[in-house]
């Protein structure tokens, strides 16, 4: 069983591609989604460790999922990925905590880079 766990909630194909591809190089066990509604129903079942999830998608911004996350016993880090956002939008995001937030155009290597010493850290799941 892989030790690190990553859920990808992303609609832009080629993000959600290089993500994966790069984590799954690094050992990761990465499961993608295009959607919030799938992100969310898959939550619980996969337990990530860390949830990549863009604020901004065509189904509306990320708090929803944000506060699913944020609800969980065993909380994911989140990777927030935005666009761009007005005040209001920021300071709501900013709120929710994401542990990294990032404005794309981001590439995977740079996020990886900014979040490799955390997840260094990290103690590995066990089972």
């Amino acid at each position: 069983m892989c030790d690190r766990r990553m859920l990808i909630v992303e609609d832009d194909r080629s993000t959600r591609d290089g993500l994966q591809r790069l984590f799954i190089s690094r050992g990761w066990e990465v499961a993608m989604v295009t959607t919030q509604a799938e992100g969310l129903a898959l939550l619980e079942d996969y337990d990530p460790d860390w949830v990549v999830i863009p604020w901004e998608q065509l189904e509306g911004t990320g708090e929803r999922f944000m506060f699913q996350v944020r609800a969980k016993a065993r909380r994911p880090r989140v990777v927030l990925l935005t666009d761009s956002m007005d005040s209001a939008s920021s300071a709501m995001a900013s709120c929710l905590k994401p542990d990294l937030r990032f404005r794309k155009p981001i590439t995977p290597e740079e996020v990886f880079r900014a979040c490799e010493p955390s997840w260094n850290r990290e103690t590995p799941r066990v089972g």
